[in-house]
C-alpha cells in the first residue's frame, strides 16, 4: 500500500510539472507576440526630428547630446473576465498604461557611452 501512495505522490508530481512547462511555453510565445509588436510600434513611427544628424556648434566638446527625444503616454481602460465573474458575477477593471521614450543621442566619450549604455525600466503593478 506505501509503494502505491508514493507512485501516486510522483506521478501527481510529474503531472504538475508538464502542466507548468506548458504554461510557460504559452507565455514565453505570447512574451514574444507582444515583443515583436512592440518593436514594430516603436520602431514604424519614427518622428521627423530623428533624421537631423547634426550636432550645433556650441555642443561640439560635449561628452553627449540629445539631438531628438520623443515621449509618448497612453492608456486603455477595458473590463475583461477573470475568476471574479465567477464569484462576485462582476468583470474586472483593469487599466493599462504604456510611457514610450525615446532618445537620439550624439556620444562623444567612453564616459557618455557608459552612462547611457545601461537602462532600467520602471514597473509597478496593482
Amino acid at each position: 500500500m506505501a509503494k502505491i501512495k508514493v507512485i501516486r505522490v510522483v506521478f501527481s508530481i510529474l503531472l504538475v510539472q508538464l502542466f507548468t512547462l506548458s504554461v510557460n511555453a504559452d507565455e514565453k510565445a505570447d512574451y514574444l507576440k507582444l515583443a515583436q509588436k512592440v518593436r514594430q510600434e516603436v520602431w514604424s513611427s519614427t518622428p521627423a526630428d530623428f533624421q537631423k544628424r547634426t550636432v550645433p556648434d556650441r555642443y561640439k566638446n560635449a561628452s553627449a547630446v540629445i539631438l531628438s527625444y520623443y515621449r509618448e503616454l497612453s492608456t486603455d481602460y477595458y473590463r475583461k473576465a477573470t475568476a471574479d465573474l465567477v464569484l462576485n458575477l462582476r468583470l474586472t477593471r483593469q487599466i493599462d498604461c504604456t510611457d514610450m521614450e525615446r532618445m537620439l543621442i550624439q556620444i562623444n566619450d567612453k564616459k557618455a557611452l557608459k552612462d547611457y549604455s545601461e537602462f532600467t525600466f520602471k514597473t509597478k503593478s496593482r
